[in-house]
């Protein structure tokens, strides 16, 4: 496989990587309008449909996810939840007292998936 650049300018150069990212860039749109969201969160809700992307089958691998075409693994979506949700973290705090409050109303607005850990972004609007 050859590295090529494309001009500046020039979409039409690029017309696979271009429609990827008019995919990803339709869906986001979709899921800031569902969670009713402001704009600031399209960066979330980009990387969010991207995520979305590579767990679910496509028929370019044959009915099998990119994740799995790629790991040879079996991917699980137990774990996605609906963008713009209302979640509730818990709060870390040995000095709390006995009827402090536990955890802290906040908004799913992601995933956070790296080499050891899963875990979901989330927004609190009160901070």
């Amino acid at each position: 496989m050859v590295h090529s650049v494309s001009q500046p300018y020039s979409p039409k150069q690029n017309g696979r990587a271009e429609r990827a990212n008019r995919t990803l860039m339709e869906r986001a749109r979709c899921i800031i309008e569902d969670s009713q969201l402001t704009k600031p969160f399209w960066g979330y809700a980009v990387t969010t449909a991207a995520h979305i992307h590579n767990w679910l089958p496509s028929r370019t691998y044959e009915d099998k996810s990119p994740l799995e075409h790629w790991t040879g693994e079996t991917p699980s979506i137990g774990h996605l939840r609906v963008f713009g949700s209302v979640t509730y973290t818990h709060i870390l705090g040995e000095t709390s007292k006995k009827l402090d409050p536990r955890s802290r109303k906040c908004i799913l607005v992601g995933y956070e998936w790296g080499s050891s850990r899963k875990a979901y972004r989330v927004y609190d609007p009160e901070q």
